[in-house]
């Protein structure tokens, strides 16, 4: 329960819930390929929280009525690694947990709030990549101090709260549902890609029904208040007091498909239109309840959706307007527009996830092996659309020389070595000495600037690498949680490069351009289709003329299917078919739609003729055109498409194979 007077805790259910088997090795590994980073986007494809609508989803009436006001049920998260010091844990009330005395804590971690009130429910993934160990409420205020809240799932280590599983389980105590599951996270509201998630809705108990609640699941016991996926509703159940059978703990809650425009419920904010296509397309889960305050006129009580924190400041920097309020602000009268339209989807269950039909958006890809986006090795690391790049100032080898922006010219001080430190995080070293990149004084501080400096593995010097669409990541320093920022976007060569509040600004986004075996300026290449391996670009009939289709064919040797790789700047590349010199890989007419064919054409260096190589791991690319940002190179007619002269043309970005390329020795 969210509450001003403090959250009443489910603790007895979690002591006696039972161990269950482990989650089975060979689902944790589903996929090797760099396609869906578990942290920055966790749990199984098939999970309650991946899973879109149905189109043979029923909806009912929620009752769901206007709020006086929005909130937002801040979450803190952190992964583990085993150099981080055991931690006393504590009950509130400053108590030994003595079921589970300590765990190991990052020092720097804090969730400062107060026990007085509210969830704020924490995620600790554990060192071996797997286990969320959850607490609410928590309270860390001080580096290094003992945590205090109640734990759930210390024991557990099952698909229910597992990263790669189901996803279920968590600290949302008045549903003990997920903590992680769910959640709005840094750069969803603010980012080029849209929220492909189910979310998570905190609403007022008014709204929920306090007797039998429809549960499916025979294995899932019969209570009062709440229906599966959750496990059960607060203590409270008997403040409920809906009329909705369907309304309870665990209800889903979505916009009707019918509704096809953000518009037709008057929504006017890209915030707004963001959270309108994932609560239709995934919908919301009730995991808690906001007291009922309608007796106060101050205090009537809120709608809330719950996730990282951080994320209303966020939204603050980059609209200038808030996400949290009244309704005198565009984004709070929005959100209140969203709650309003809401419907019970009465036919989810553990065998029809988010009902029955076929889906109305895609399903998410396959998972990472590993936890981080891209592979390790050497790397330049491009400022946002531009040349300059991360480089160590006069090219020295001392400690603490500065880390700042120049024209990239290909020197050691400007390449960077990636290695993996565990759960995610990376180390970055500067190529000419082996030396870390390193925020200036462990400073947890915004405007700290960046150094090189002997590495010793501090938490200064370990990164988090988060996608932040368009083939740009965000790098987040483990210590303080702040991110690399070009100071006041100013991309002059010499601009020393700091750590800042993420905002979701492009001085914030950075380009991984990789190095060792990656493309080569001036090289010759076949182009293969990781769909049709063996098959590789190649021009129609050996044509040279304007227009020559270009599709794919079994690699021959064939001028027409050797392609030169020409770098033109900031990150953009043109290729050049070895038959016919002067011609170029073209997107016909500067088309932007889904289909636009690819061809061969005159170099013209325009935008049709320009491309992005988006590194996606392994030694594959997406070609993404200048001329149309967010589509790629694509084999139509999907990844079972593999037949010689299937045509090539432009989609939008996805993560299946017919747009993954290699770029391989003729």
């Amino acid at each position: 329960m969210y509450s001003r007077l403090g959250g009443i805790v489910c603790l007895l259910r979690t002591l006696l819930r039972p161990i269950t088997a482990a989650f089975a090795a060979a689902a944790m590994l589903a996929s090797s390929s760099f396609a869906r980073d578990p942290w920055a986007w966790p749990f199984a494809s098939d999970s309650i929280w991946n899973t879109p609508i149905g189109d043979q989803a029923t909806y009912v009436d929620s009752g769901i009525t206007d709020a006086l006001f929005i909130e937002y049920d801040d979450e803190f998260y952190a992964r583990l690694l085993e150099k981080d010091p055991e931690t006393p844990l504590q009950f509130p009330d400053g108590s030994s947990l003595w079921f589970f005395n300590s765990m190991k804590v990052p020092y720097y971690f804090l969730s400062p709030i107060s026990l007085g009130g509210g969830n704020y429910c924490t995620a600790f993934l554990q060192t071996d990549g797997r286990r969320i160990i959850s607490f609410q409420p928590t309270a860390r205020e001080s580096f290094g101090s003992p945590m205090r809240g109640y734990v759930i799932d210390h024991f557990n280590d099952n698909t229910d709260n597992h990263i790669r599983g189901e996803g279920r389980s968590g600290s949302h105590f008045g549903s003990s549902m997920s903590t992680l599951g769910g959640s709005l996270r840094l750069g969803e509201l603010t980012g080029s890609q849209p929220i492909r998630h189910a979310l998570k809705a905190v609403i007022c108990e008014l709204f929920l029904h306090r007797n039998a609640i429809t549960v499916a699941d025979s294995n899932t016991p019969r209570g009062n208040g709440w229906r599966w996926p959750a496990f059960n509703a607060d203590s409270n159940t008997s403040n409920y007091n809906g009329t909705n059978t369907h309304m309870g703990m665990g209800t889903l809650l979505a916009i009707p498909r019918t509704v096809t425009d953000p518009a037709q419920i008057g929504i006017t904010t890209e915030v707004g239109r963001k959270l309108f296509w994932a609560l239709r397309n995934y919908g919301a889960y009730v995991v808690d309840v906001t007291d009922d305050w309608s007796w106060d006129p101050g205090w009537q009580f809120p709608h809330m959706f719950a996730g990282e924190a951080g994320v209303p400041q966020e939204v603050l920097d980059y609209y200038g307007t808030p996400l949290i309020g009244g309704f005198e602000n565009p984004i709070p009268a929005d959100i209140n527009r969203l709650f309003k339209a809401l419907k019970a989807v009465t036919n989810n269950d553990p065998f029809r996830k988010g009902g029955p039909g076929t889906r109305l958006t895609s399903t998410a890809p396959a998972l990472n092996a590993e936890i981080g986006p891209l592979a390790a090795g050497e790397y330049v690391i491009r400022a946002y659309d531009t040349n300059k790049c991360l480089d160590v100032s006069g090219v020295s080898s001392a400690n603490g020389a500065t880390v700042h922006l120049w024209e990239y010219v290909g020197g050691n001080n400007q390449k960077w070595l990636l290695e993996r430190a565990g759960n995610g995080f990376y180390r970055i070293k500067a190529r000419h000495t082996g030396k870390a990149l390193d925020v200036r004084d462990i400073s947890t501080s915004g405007g700290a600037r960046l150094q090189q400096w002997d590495g010793a593995d501090g938490d200064n010097q370990l990164f988090t690498l988060l996608p932040d669409g368009n083939g740009y990541y965000r790098i987040q320093a483990r210590h303080s949680g702040l991110v690399l920022d070009v100071p006041g976007g100013n991309y002059s060569n010499g601009t020393e490069v700091q750590q800042w509040r993420f905002n979701g600004h492009n001085p914030q986004k950075w380009r991984f351009e990789r190095l060792d075996n990656g493309i080569v300026n001036g090289g010759i290449y076949r182009i293969e289709p990781q769909n049709a391996l063996g098959k590789c670009l190649d021009v129609s009939g050996v044509s040279t003329g304007d227009g020559a289709n270009v599709h794919i064919w079994t690699y021959g040797g064939g001028g027409n299917q050797r392609w030169k790789a020409m770098s033109v700047g900031n990150g953009w590349w043109e290729f050049e078919p070895q038959h016919a010199l002067g011609k170029r890989l073209d997107v016909a007419g500067s088309g932007t739609a889904n289909g636009t064919n690819v061809i061969q054409w005159t170099s013209n260096s325009s935008a049709a003729q320009r491309w992005r190589l988006i590194d996606r791991g392994s030694g594959q690319y997406q070609l993404e055109p200048q001329c149309a940002p967010g589509m790629a190179l694509d084999v139509s007619g999907g990844v079972s498409s593999t037949a010689n002269g299937t045509n090539v043309h432009i989609w939008t970005q996805h993560s299946d194979s017919n747009q993954r390329w290699k770029f391989l020795a003729p």
